[in-house]
């Protein structure tokens, strides 16, 4: 029997949510750390785990655009997802350059 920490898709989706928010304002969230950080939302039971990390990626990257300078968000967002696997790197590089996660 698999045991869970939520009491459904919805409430873990939204645990991985603010998780991955936390994960990423962490000091030492680098371009060498992320990747474990996305195989391990890869390896939950949740189907999209890892596209929540992906999309707050984005939506930090937005917030800083916001804030600062969108070329330097664009260029702290590129940089931090540049050792992801390039499916995944990808998915963030579009989304950035159209301002649009889908």
């Amino acid at each position: 029997m698999q045991q869970t920490l939520a009491p459904d898709a919805g409430a873990a989706a939204d645990n991985l949510q603010l998780l991955a928010g936390v994960l990423l304002r962490q000091p030492w969230m680098t371009s060498s750390t992320l990747p474990y950080c996305v195989g391990a939302f890869r390896a939950t039971t949740l189907d999209g785990a890892p596209e929540i990390l992906l999309r707050q990626i984005y939506v930090d990257f937005e917030e800083l655009a916001v804030r600062a300078d969108p070329n330097a968000a664009a260029g702290y967002a590129f940089e931090l997802i540049s050792k992801l696997d390039p499916p995944d790197a990808y998915r963030v590089r579009a989304a950035v350059l159209s301002r649009n996660f889908e």
